[in-house]
């Protein structure tokens, strides 16, 4: 039988690889429901890509990314957690910064974006129910049913494509 606290470190570190993996292999390209090349006419059909590369110096973050980077930083320390301290309340404010992006997403992300605030709600409340007991929450089946749902997956899947294009998280 596997004790408490194994996992509590499973569930932690599932949530922080689904959410804060900005090297993700299954993290490919985002289909925003627009085509990879467009057609512009100038006298005669020209192909041009959709979008291009620069060079230079990145452009600065938007304040909703860097809330967005903040909170996530604060719901995923680098360290594994072993207390439960101000978890709920980290996962409501990412819940919300989720929220808070996705009206700048593309029309064909929304219904990930709400997926995807909508399972760190559930973390939340699940991690409210189980008071400062960190081995508690992480034993609780509803909480790895939450993080291993089929709709979480595949919209954490999408929404981290986005946000690390948009939201590129600053090199160490």
């Amino acid at each position: 039988m596997k004790s408490a606290p194994f996992v509590a470190f499973g569930i932690a570190s599932l949530l922080s690889l689904s959410a804060c993996s900005s090297s993700s292999p299954k993290a490919g390209p985002v289909d925003t429901g627009s085509t990879s090349e467009s057609t512009a006419d100038v006298g005669n059909q020209t192909t041009v890509p959709a979008a291009t590369t620069t060079t230079g110096p990145p452009k600065p973050l938007t304040p909703d990314c860097i809330d967005f980077i903040d909170a996530q930083t604060a719901a995923f320390p680098e360290k594994q957690r072993t207390e439960m301290g101000d978890l709920p309340d980290q996962y409501a404010n990412l819940a919300s910064k989720y929220d808070a992006l996705a009206v700048g997403a593309p029309d064909t992300l929304q219904a990930d974006f709400t997926q995807v605030s909508k399972t760190y709600q559930t973390l939340s409340t699940l991690a409210n129910q189980a008071g400062d007991d960190i081995a508690k929450f992480g034993s609780n089946p509803a909480a790895l049913k939450a993080i291993q749902d089929k709709a979480f997956t595949a919209a954490i899947e999408k929404v981290t494509a986005y946000t690390d294009s948009t939201c590129p998280k600053p090199k160490k």
